[in-house]
This record gives C-alpha cells, sequence and structure tokens, in this order.
C-alpha cells in the first residue's frame, strides 16, 4: 500500500524518510544498529521491488528513542 502511494504522480516530488526502531531489549549500540539494518531494508524493498527511485528515501536508524514501541 505504501510503495502504491509512493508511486503516484502527487507524491513524485517529495522525499520520505524510512525510519527503523528497537524495542529497549539489549545495547544501545546494538539496537542502534538493529534500528538502521531495518530501515535500509525498507528502503531496499521499496526501490528494488516497487522501483522507488532511492534518492527518495533516505534510511534511519533511531534506536530505541523517538517513540520506540516498548
Amino acid at each position: 500500500m505504501w510503495a502504491e502511494a509512493l508511486k503516484r504522480d502527487r507524491l513524485a516530488s517529495y522525499r520520505f524518510i524510512v525510519e527503523g526502531h528497537a524495542d529497549p531489549r539489549g545495547t544501545s549500540e546494538g539496537n542502534l544498529v538493529l534500528s538502521r539494518e531495518r530501515a535500509e531494508s525498507v528502503k531496499r524493498y521499496l526501490v528494488d521491488i516497487h522501483g522507488i527511485a532511492p534518492v527518495r528515501l533516505a534510511a534511519e536508524g533511531k534506536g530505541t528513542s523517538k517513540g520506540a514501541a516498548l
């Protein structure tokens, strides 16, 4: 569903940030790496499978900060 929305002409000029998060288990450093990998994985999926231009997407890992689910 998200990929279809990103393909629409109405959103073609927009850029988006894909955020990855982790729960509080594990170390802060490990969770940051995990969250970055999650965000990169979603970006690769949108680019490789759905043809979204990679320049329109930025991947950011947030670790356990900024509203991560518990």
